[in-house]
């Protein structure tokens, strides 16, 4: 492609300490080649002081993404920068005339209380954040969308390579995909 992805960002409503992904997840990010992981939490001080107390397994994970929370740049020779950023709930996609993708406007969280289960509450706060491609990723179950294929049988999104299909084994939809527990 002549286009190469420069900046993927990832957006988590809650804290570091709610992260849902595994540490082999987090481990393959840091392995990539020519990508640079970088964590970005309000809370990484206050979270650095309750690893010796969390669960072994959690502390692991946690210390993990500890490690990778800073605000440097993007090093060279590292292509693409993938950042997790926690403290966010979408608010809005936005598009233009053509109905193309330009934005995604999130509203920060505000996260009170323990740490280990913590209140989220919704602040005034706003960022739009410019892009072109929006993946949602929510919680664990298929939800049938607007205008996306949906197998009623297997509660899917058909697919063949994380390209979605119009239907179980027909022709791609250009420009959608699908990965995940939705495959």
């Amino acid at each position: 492609r002549s286009k190469e992805v420069k900046r993927v960002r990832v957006f988590g409503r809650r804290d570091i300490l709610q992260f849902q992904g595994t540490i082999k997840e987090v481990r393959e990010f840091t392995k990539l080649a020519g990508v640079q992981l970088k964590v970005k939490s309000e809370n990484t001080e206050d979270v650095r002081g309750l690893l010796p107390s969390i669960p072994r397994a959690r502390k692991r994970l946690t210390d993990l993404l500890v490690k990778h929370s800073s605000n440097e740049e993007v090093s060279p020779g590292n292509i693409c920068e993938v950042s997790l950023e926690f403290g966010w709930s979408p608010e809005r996609i936005t598009t233009d005339d053509n109905n193309k993708v330009t934005g995604v406007i999130l509203r920060q969280n505000a996260i009170t209380g323990d740490l280990l289960n913590p209140t989220v509450t919704p602040t005034d706060a706003t960022i739009t954040v410019p892009c072109s491609t929006v993946v949602a990723s929510i919680g664990y179950r298929v939800i049938r969308l607007p205008r996306v294929p949906f197998c009623d049988e297997t509660h899917r999104i058909p697919e063949h390579l994380s390209w979605v299909l119009d239907r179980m084994g027909g022709e791609v939809v250009p420009g959608l995909y699908t990965s995940g527990w939705a495959r």
